[in-house]
């Protein structure tokens, strides 16, 4: 895309495209664009207040834009197989049964499992 069609894309985007030709005389390609000053507005034919603010804010969105270019998204390793072996959401999940967790079952209290601090079972 060359310079002067971005520029026109950014104009045109914020509603502003009729000012282009005003831009285009003025030899505005991206990167005078981008370093405009509210100052500059005027002789470029931006007077309404309406205008100069969509015009500022569309600069400060652009720089943002052209700081931060968006990378493609890449799959990750670990999305990439569990979805080629079947495994789906529910991969890790306990079954739900009665609605007792295993430790208020009888003979699974933590007294059970838990070793006391000399190393012996509780019984």
């Amino acid at each position: 895309m060359s310079s002067k069609g971005s520029v026109y894309d950014w104009l045109n985007s914020a509603g502003l495209a009729r000012f282009y030709t005003n831009f285009q005389r003025e030899g505005i390609s991206e990167g005078k664009f981008v370093n405009l000053i509210v100052s500059d507005y005027h002789g470029l034919g931006v007077t309404e207040l309406n205008d100069r603010q969509t015009l500022f804010k569309l600069i400060q969105n652009v720089k943002r834009d052209l700081d931060n270019p968006k990378p493609r998204p890449e799959p990750s390793i670990s999305t990439s197989i569990s979805h080629s072996h079947g495994l789906g959401k529910t991969a890790g999940r306990q079954k739900r049964g009665s609605g007792e967790s295993p430790a208020a079952k009888p003979g699974n209290s933590s007294q059970d499992t838990n070793p006391r601090r000399d190393g012996k079972r509780r019984l």
